[in-house]
């Protein structure tokens, strides 16, 4: 988190996205290393620590961070996002960044009273990568400021930001 004066265009801030630990014999992944041997070949000594992917805060992460904010909510119930809106295109754009941010799909829940489209993502990792972002947990009724990680990215960043919250419902 550099100050707005130091940071430059292409110095992206970097999140931890996923930390796990993989065997040197089989490559085989498993979340903790707890293990004295490997559960895919049984072998001991099997890892050398833990490997974190991580994740920049680019533009597309910037975009879809802030559809979540105004159209969207991480869930309290569960480890998920949901995602509402009435423009099927803006549906297609949340579940096409999904599936290049995270590989992940999403599940899709017609609302049969009204013209709204509602969708769904189910990640422990995207919830807990967007909290560190600064996106709340839970239904947002109150008036949510501008994350100090977006503001003190590159200006693309937060012009992708931006334009995200003007596609969404224009409210931050």
């Amino acid at each position: 988190m550099l100050p707005r004066r130091q940071c430059d265009i292409g110095n992206y801030a970097k999140y931890p996205y996923h930390t796990f630990y993989q065997c040197v014999y089989c490559e085989r992944r498993a979340d903790a290393g707890n293990r004295k041997q490997c559960r895919g070949c049984g072998k001991y000594q099997w890892h050398r620590g833990p490997t974190t992917i991580w994740i920049d805060l680019d533009e597309d992460l910037a975009y879809f961070v802030a559809l979540v904010l105004s159209d969207g909510h991480i869930m309290k119930s569960s480890h998920g996002i949901e995602f509402f809106n009435n423009d099927r295109k803006l549906i297609d754009v949340f579940s096409k960044l999904s599936l290049q941010l995270f590989g992940i799909k999403v599940h899709e829940y017609p609302e049969r009273r009204s013209k709204m489209y509602r969708v769904r993502i189910y990640s422990k990792l995207v919830c807990n990568l967007l909290q560190k972002i600064g996106v709340p947990r839970g239904n947002k009724s109150k008036i949510i400021s501008l994350p100090k990680i977006i503001a003190k990215s590159p200006l693309n960043v937060i012009a992708a930001f931006m334009a995200a919250i003007i596609d969404g419902d224009g409210n931050l």
